[in-house]
């Protein structure tokens, strides 16, 4: 359980920065990384080791996880300039207000 609190405390560092000291998500998760560079190196018997081991494996996972999301929203993104470009978003909203006319969605009495 020690491990948990060890491993989430970047995580706690970037909430109390962001939200109690009002730092930029950049300053804060720029110190949070260098905080789970200083966990890895110190908390997980990194010591003896050079301290690029420790910061390759965080600098790794800091980069895989944003490279994750990007690959969901860049074709959405792409997505909807192709329907704000051809003009389909209005097409879709007058469908959207003729599918909720319709009686088949509104309740019963």
């Amino acid at each position: 359980m020690n491990n948990f609190f060890i491993a989430a405390s970047p995580i706690a560092a970037i909430a109390i920065l962001m939200l109690g000291f009002r730092w930029t998500a950049s300053r804060a998760g720029a110190a949070a990384l260098l905080l789970a560079v200083l966990i890895a190196w110190l908390g997980y018997d990194f010591i003896g080791r050079p301290f690029g081991t420790a910061a390759t494996g965080v600098l790794a996972e800091s980069s895989f996880a944003p490279v994750t999301i990007l690959w969901i929203i860049f074709p959405a993104l792409c997505i909807y300039n192709l329907q704000f470009r051809t003009e389909a978003i209005e097409t879709l909203q007058q469908w959207l207000v003729g599918l909720a006319a319709l009686r088949c969605w509104r309740r019963s009495p």
